[in-house]
This record gives structure tokens, sequence and C-alpha cells, in this order.
């Protein structure tokens, strides 16, 4: 939460946001989301699980500056397969 610009303004920049996808389909198994308003930006992740739609749907989306949803770039820039 160190760099997304909303945690930085409320200086509540303790806590992560993680994804657990499958490789095969691009999509998201789980998440979890330790942070202020965690609750808030979970529910879009679950929005996507609940359609059956990939991770990739949002992860080229445009997200409006500063929310805390911003920080979902860089939450699904980081997805790298595990060995």
């Amino acid at each position: 939460m160190s760099k997304v610009a909303r945690a930085i303004e409320r200086a509540e920049t303790q806590g992560f946001m993680k994804l657990v996808v499958d490789a095969a389909t691009d999509h998201i198994l789980g998440a979890s989301i330790l942070a202020a308003e965690g609750g808030e930006l979970v529910q879009i992740l679950s929005t996507l699980m609940l359609a059956d739609k990939p991770y990739t749907l949002v992860k080229g989306a445009i997200y409006i500056h500063p929310t805390l949803g911003e920080g979902f770039f860089g939450l699904m820039e980081s997805v790298k397969p595990v060995d």
C-alpha cells in the first residue's frame, strides 16, 4: 500500500494486496487485502471471480487517481508464475 497514492495521501500505507491466479486460465482463485478499506477493494476482485473473468480484464484498466483501487494497477502487474 506504500505505493498507492490515496493511501499515501491518507497516511494509511500499512498493509498489502495479494492475488492467487490460476496460471492456465488467468482466473482469480483468491485474494487478500489487508489495508484500510480493504473490504471495498476485495469486492471488486470478487466480482471478477463471480463473473468467471480473468484478472487480465482489469489489468489494463485505467484507474481513477487518486483512489485505493488505483493500487490494482501495480497488483496486476506483479502477477508472476510460480516455479
